[in-house]
């Protein structure tokens, strides 16, 4: 069991029926899903380690007014959490860019929701192999309604 890397999400009816439970393919595909539930989580959320997720949702709702700045913290945190959470990644490099999605009422083409897109891009190497380890994610926060 020690060497399984179950996918996510957890199937825990199909563990205690001792049932097959979907495993990763690789490694890369492993590290992804940490790194995605790294950003979803906000700090405090996870029950025996406080400190592990992302400030992202520190600033959820916020007004961000230097955006370039924003990017670069955000980065460098992420980039220190996921060094932190993730042991089988090292020369972690963490890109985070801002924008906003508009979703538009198929029957009248009126915008009808803005929400902020944090489009993330992490890129590593293995640990144990030195391969290259790349990774893009796409989270929405903040939605605004125009109802």
């Amino acid at each position: 069991m020690k060497n399984k890397k179950y996918k996510l999400p957890l199937q825990l009816g199909t563990i205690l029926r001792k049932e097959q439970h979907p495993t990763c393919a690789n490694i890369g595909e492993s590290i992804a899903q940490n790194i995605h539930l790294i950003i979803l989580t906000s700090f405090g959320e996870h029950r025996y380690d406080r400190k592990y997720g992302c400030s992202l949702w520190e600033s959820d709702f916020a007004v961000v007014p230097q955006v370039k700045k924003w990017q670069n913290e955000m980065s460098k945190n992420l980039g220190s959490t996921i060094e932190k959470h993730e042991k089988r990644l090292n020369k972690v490099l963490v890109s985070i860019k801002i924008d906003q999605e508009e979703f538009m009422d198929p029957v009248d083409q009126k915008v009808k929701r803005i929400k902020k897109r944090i489009q993330v891009e992490v890129k590593g190497k293995l640990r144990k192999t030195n391969e290259d380890f790349s990774f893009h994610d796409i989270v929405y926060y903040s939605p605004v309604s125009l109802d």
